[in-house]
């Protein structure tokens, strides 16, 4: 399941790419909470992190909503990795500290930041 939700990650940067190059609409609305309600402080960390690496640009409204669906899958990521013990924990804990950083420096060559 997690890799499912990783592979998510392409077509939301590749979404972003294209509304970041102008072909998308006006701003829209973000959820800023996971919708299990709580999340995990990297993800939050993470989240803040994503959204201003794109402050004052004109792909801000689409940037909030792809920084949104890529915490939430860190955070899904983060809690499984948490649920895990021993050398598995460790490891999919490296995954998801890779999908954070992967998942910015795609937006932001998508972005040309």
């Amino acid at each position: 399941m997690l890799r499912h939700r990783l592979t998510l990650l392409i077509p939301i940067a590749l979404i972003f790419g294209l509304l970041a190059g102008g072909c998308g609409g006006g701003e829209t609305s973000t959820s800023t909470a996971s919708e299990s309600g709580s999340l995990t402080p990297e993800a939050a960390s993470f989240y803040e992190t994503c959204t201003d690496t794109f402050k004052g640009s004109a792909a801000k409204g689409q940037a909030e909503d792809t920084c949104g669906e890529a915490r939430d899958i860190l955070d899904d990521c983060l809690q499984e990795a948490n649920a895990a013990s021993g050398s598995a924990a460790d490891a999919a804990a490296k995954t998801c500290e890779d999908f954070a950083d992967s998942t910015i420096s795609t937006l932001e060559q998508s972005a040309g930041t």
